[in-house]
């Protein structure tokens, strides 16, 4: 009986120190069963390096390239100057009841693309009532606005002349003109009578030098004739 006894609470103790050593989180056992994210191994690096791998990865050709660098209308192109421009005179017609137009046409005479934009400085020459060979410069601009013309070689572009015509015996100061005297828009505030273009053309014009909205201006460079 005293054996059998001893057997049993030896088996008791073994139990007991069993099932304490199950509970303690500093085991052996709880220690290399847990996820290791804080061991000394590395850390799971799959998100960064996807991102790094694409990073590395050139852009084509064709989206890496600066803005600045795409072809543009007239990029590169110098401004269109008098010496190398035709001026002749295009289509007469009638704009209104008391008003005319006179188109003027610019052909691109040099060898290589110019551009013109915008207004050219034009003054009429002629003989006024009570003086002679008077230039009547510069008339003045409508209110539009012009866009940028690209004139290859033999390219033409061309302006509308309006003017208020007149006759003698109507009560008004006359000029009658017998040119045009034409700056290109980049060469508007030169005084250098070489870079200008001359065309002929009659016409007696109401002389309204002083108006403040006279009947005679000038309209924008367009392309064509």
């Amino acid at each position: 009986m005293r054996f059998r006894t001893s057997m049993a609470m030896s088996v008791g103790v073994f139990a007991v120190a069993l099932g304490v050593a199950a509970c303690n989180p500093s085991g052996s056992t709880s220690a290399a069963g847990a996820p290791t994210t804080t061991g000394s191994g590395p850390a799971p690096q799959t998100a960064a390096s996807g991102a790094s791998s694409t990073a590395s990865v050139p852009a084509p050709a064709s989206a890496s390239a600066p803005v600045s660098q795409q072809p543009q209308s007239g990029a590169g192109v110098g401004k269109c100057q008098a010496a190398h421009l035709g001026f002749t005179l295009g289509t007469k017609s009638q704009t209104g009841q008391s008003q005319g137009t006179q188109v003027v046409d610019m052909t691109n005479k040099g060898p290589a693309a110019c551009t013109l934009e915008g207004f050219p400085q034009v003054g009429v020459l002629g003989d006024l009532t009570t003086q002679p060979t008077y230039l009547w410069s510069p008339l003045v601009d409508s209110s539009g606005a012009g866009a940028l013309v690209t004139l290859q070689p033999g390219g033409t572009a061309h302006f509308d002349l309006v003017y208020l015509p007149g006759a003698a015996g109507d009560g008004n100061q006359l000029i009658s003109v017998f040119e045009i005297v034409v700056r290109t828009p980049d060469d508007r505030n030169n005084s250098d009578s070489d870079i200008q273009g001359i065309v002929q053309w009659k016409q007696t014009l109401v002389f309204q030098q002083a108006a403040t909205h006279p009947g005679t201006y000038v309209m924008p460079v367009e392309p064509g004739a």
